[in-house]
Parts: C-alpha cells; structure tokens; sequence
C-alpha cells in the first residue's frame, strides 16, 4: 500500500467552471410568475449582464409608476401588468397574465370588449386605440369606478431580418387613471353652487 502511494502522480488542480444561471431556463419555475417570465424571457433573448440590467431596470420603472398600465396581444389577453395595476383592481399579477383585459372593463363593455378589438384590427378604424376616453372599470369584487383610458398601439418584428420567417405582431398597451377622487370634487363643486343660487 506504501508503493502504492508513492508511484502515485501528484493531484492536479482541477478547475471548475461556474454555470451561468441564465444559461438555462430555471428547472423548477420561481413561485412568482413575474419572475418566471423575466428568467425565461433573459435566456430566450440571450441578455448579456448589461442588457440584463437594462431590462430589469424598464421592468423597475412600469412597477414604480403611479397609475395602472397593462400590455395585451391581438387577442386581448394579459402579457403585462405592473404593481399599480394590482393595487387598483385587486387581481394579483398571476391572475391577471393571460385573462382577458375585459376583466376590467364596467358598464356593460365586458362582454363586448373582443368585438371592438376584432372590429379594429379587420378595419384599421379606430374608435379608443390612440385615443383617451373616459369609461367605467371593473375591480375583482365587481365594483365600478371612473377611470381614464389612454390605449396605444406597438408592433414588434419577430425574426431575423431577410428571412421569411419574421412575424409581426400587434400589442397594445393601456393607461387607466383612477377618476373617483377628481369626480367627488366636480360633485362637490357642483352642490355649493346650487346652494349659492
């Protein structure tokens, strides 16, 4: 056994390289589905770590903003929402990817909500897209309040250029300002005045 040891050759260093986490999509998903998509979306796109950053820093500035903003696709569903968005209408943001945007929509333009849509995109004309409008929106608990509606259209190119395989697909994306508080002051406005006469 003490030859054995002696003829022996020496251990090598052996180096280990490090696995990029990103290489990979996650085998288990996060539980946070927000973070399920943003794993997998950085390796689809193979981000480098400044792109990376770029991206998770967009992703930190529709979350920081004030108000309700969603993306949705042709057919109407839920690609994005960001925090504003859950608070208001008490969805969380698993709920919300992939339903309908009509789950929001009040007074009646629920059930009408992917008529419009189809209408606009066989037609091209536009009766909210690019457009603001006041309407009614709907919350988890079924309660309507006023709101703002801005809708703006995006196409993005998917594919490589020169090849005939690049698509274009249509998204959407909403605004939605809360008006509850600027209508109880227009009603407030409007009562003193009628005292005064």
């Amino acid at each position: 056994t003490g030859d054995s040891q002696k003829n022996s050759p020496p251990a090598e260093n052996v180096h280990v390289e490090q696995e990029d986490p990103l290489s990979h999509p996650p085998a288990v998903p996060p539980t946070n589905l927000r973070e399920s998509l943003f794993s997998h979306v950085a390796h689809d796109l193979q981000l480098t770590g400044e792109e990376l950053f770029q991206l998770r820093r967009i992703r930190a500035t529709v979350d920081a903003a004030f108000d309700p903003m969603f993306t949705i696709d042709s057919t109407g569903r839920i690609v994005m929402a960001n925090n504003a968005a859950t608070a208001q209408f008490g969805y969380t943001y698993d709920e919300f990817i992939g339903s309908n945007i009509s789950i929001i929509c009040g007074g009646g333009h629920r059930d009408r909500h992917d008529e419009y849509m189809q209408r606009y995109l066989k037609t091209g004309v536009a009766h909210i897209i690019g457009k603001v409008r006041e309407v009614p929106a709907r919350r988890k608990d079924g309660t309507e309040f006023p709101v703002s509606l801005g809708v703006s259209e995006m196409k993005m190119q998917e594919g490589e250029d020169g090849e005939s395989s690049v698509t274009q697909e249509r998204y959407f994306c909403a605004y939605v300002r809360d008006l509850t508080e600027q209508k109880r002051q227009e009603k407030e406005i409007l009562n003193s005045k009628a005292l005064l006469q």
